[in-house]
């Protein structure tokens, strides 16, 4: 486990941006340190599992599967 504080991306702003539209957030990990992924995200020595892409790509696209479908196929968050 990396014990060293990490900075998120992650801002009051996004949050703000939820209060008028519909907003998912999550992170994709590193991997785990025993495989050699010992930094977190936005540390300078941060090394990346790229076989999680296909995954995160799954979980982006399935997330806007599924409020496309919720909403009936519209795009439109609503207004004009």
């Amino acid at each position: 486990m990396d014990r060293e504080p990490q900075r998120l991306s992650a801002s009051e702003d996004f949050s703000l941006l939820g209060e008028r539209i519909p907003i998912t957030y999550f992170t994709i990990g590193t991997g785990l340190p025993e495989q050699g992924y010992a930094f977190g995200n936005y540390h300078p020595q941060v090394v990346y599992d790229e076989q999680a892409v296909p995954a995160g790509a799954a979980v982006l696209a399935s997330c806007a599967f599924r409020w496309l479908r919720a909403r009936g196929g519209r795009m439109c968050c609503g207004g004009a």
